[in-house]
């Protein structure tokens, strides 16, 4: 099996489709490098926005339990009363 893969490259079998690829479709190692730190970029702040959003909800979360157990708020329902002594 390897002799014949080995046959079919030494004898240029496969050279021809190397001239069909053309130079325009190709992307530079620069191009790629910029697709990449675009992408790490988007990703960044899409992840810093999700952070965010997760954060302001749990402070807001938080904040209104806190307010509920000291009595500033009254219970969301009447059997469920978490108030200090």
């Amino acid at each position: 099996m390897i002799n014949n893969i080995d046959k079919l490259y030494s004898s240029g079998a496969t050279a021809h489709r190397m001239n069909q690829i053309e130079s325009e479709n190709l992307v530079t190692k620069k191009e790629c490098q910029e697709m990449i730190d675009a992408a790490i970029r988007r990703h960044n702040r899409n992840a810093s926005i999700i952070s965010a959003c997760i954060g302001w909800l749990v402070l807001a979360l938080f904040a209104e339990g806190l307010l509920r157990l000291i009595g500033v708020i009254p219970p969301l329902l009447p059997w469920l009363k978490i108030t200090l002594p």
